[in-house]
Parts: C-alpha cells; structure tokens; sequence
C-alpha cells in the first residue's frame, strides 16, 4: 500500500528550479486548497507570461476574469470531479 507523505520542500525547488531556469525568480508558490493537497504538503508553482510565452512579472489582480477570453474555463471548472493536477508533486 502507498502511503503519501509530505513534499519535500527541498526537492521541489530544485524541480521548480530546472522546469521554469531563469523565470524561477518569477514564479508564485501557493498553497494547497483541497485536504489531500494540505495533507501532502503540495505547492503550486505559477509562472504569468505575456501573449509571446515571455515570463513577465504581473501587475495588479491576476485572478481577475476581465482579461480572460470569453468562455474560457478552468481545470476545475471543466472537470469538477476530478482533482487538479499539479506541476510538481514529491512525495
């Protein structure tokens, strides 16, 4: 049987470090939302980019849906049964 146990904060930013190379110092760490997530100790890592894909440092209210395109949709929104999947998960 497998057992989850808590990330190890270590070996996630070291996985965050080679995924996202000079756009790390641009990344955003949020914490988990869902129970399983906290249990783990799961991080989110977000890096905003620009139309180009440039990483870019966001100004004012990211979550906001009035530079969304129309109709778009989250993960979760789009699958509400399903959990979120995450960039990195050690464990």
């Amino acid at each position: 049987m497998h057992v989850p146990r808590p990330s190890d904060k270590k070996l996630c930013a070291d996985w965050a470090e080679l995924f996202f190379a000079d756009a790390r110092r641009l990344a955003w760490i949020e914490s988990p939302k869902t129970e399983e997530g906290k249990a783990l100790d799961v991080l989110h890592y977000r890096v905003f980019t620009n139309p180009f894909w440039q990483p870019i440092h966001p100004r004012g209210e990211v979550y906001t849906r009035d530079f969304t395109e129309k109709d778009w949709k989250s993960f979760s929104e789009l699958h509400p049964d399903e959990p979120e999947p995450s960039i990195i998960h050690a464990g």
